[in-house]
């Protein structure tokens, strides 16, 4: 009796799950669009999350709805969001809410006018066969620090977070272990965005 009002207690004082799972939520600008990332930290399942959006920092709406299970008991989970249409030449606000456990901090970015250059990347070999082991990544300009982003399979679900080095304008991916599906590269050099579709056919 006792374990079960104590169980009771806990529930009702918020402190029967852990507290600051979302971790690293960061907003940023690329071209005229907002990348938003931020880790699931291992805990208790959620039941999905939602991504909020204002351009006053006081009145938010929900942007995106993931009304699917989240979060894991033992691993983290990594998110990604691209918001294709902020308001250019001012700040745009952006909230994460993990349901029903916790609210990020008001994430603030400032996205630029559309006369960003226009960007592109080739992946190859497409499609990619049993003789392929890695992806080569073609940058159309110049990229000497790095990049950073997601692989998305068809149904637009990440399945692998990829940070990679780059060689002026190019990069190598390995891909050995990802099953035969439709997949997009989506990266950033933290200016720019590059998305690039390839196949894997073994």
């Amino acid at each position: 009796m006792r374990l079960i009002i104590l169980y009771i207690l806990l529930i009702l004082s918020g402190n029967f799950f852990s507290q600051g799972r979302i971790v690293s939520p960061s907003a940023f600008a690329a071209g005229t669009s907002v990348g938003i990332r931020f880790t699931i930290a291992p805990g208790p399942q959620c039941s999905g999350y939602n991504i909020l959006y204002s351009t006053d920092s006081v009145y938010f709406t929900t942007l995106y709805n993931y009304p699917g299970v989240c979060g894991n008991v033992s691993t983290k989970q990594d998110i990604s969001y691209t918001h294709s249409s902020p308001l250019q030449n001012q700040t745009n606000y952006y909230k994460i809410e993990l349901v029903p456990l916790e609210t990020s901090p008001v994430l603030r970015v400032y996205v630029g006018s559309s006369s960003t250059p226009s960007v592109y990347l080739r992946a190859y070999p497409d499609p990619i066969t049993t003789d392929y082991d890695v992806l080569n990544l073609k940058f159309s300009n110049a990229v000497t620090t790095g990049v950073y982003g997601f692989i998305f399979n068809h149904s637009g679900k990440p399945v692998k977070p990829i940070q990679l080095p780059t060689q002026i304008d190019a990069a190598v991916l390995n891909v050995f272990d990802f099953p035969n599906d439709l997949y997009i590269v989506w990266l950033t050099d933290g200016t720019y965005v590059y998305k690039a579709k390839f196949i894997i056919n073994r």
